[in-house]
């Protein structure tokens, strides 16, 4: 019985934030193929520019994944 409450709950959840693949892809292809935008290394979010997280310019941050990929791609 529980576990019927917590599929409905995790359902309804997923349905709130999931998006088709479409509209998932124009944050990578909207960058690449409007030819309005000329510039390189921006972020952009439901095709929208904005400016990233603290996170994603923290080099101390950078460093470390990059460590973690280098050590994840050894084994």
């Amino acid at each position: 019985m529980n576990n019927r409450y917590t599929t409905y709950f995790i359902n309804l959840v997923v349905m709130m934030f999931e998006i088709s693949a479409e509209q998932g892809a124009i944050n990578t292809l909207y960058p690449v193929l409007s030819p309005e935008n000329k510039e390189t290394g921006e972020y952009y979010n439901e095709g929208i520019k904005q400016e990233p997280s603290k996170v994603a310019n923290d080099q101390e941050v950078a460093d470390k994944l990059w460590k973690v990929s280098e050590q994840l791609l050894r084994e």
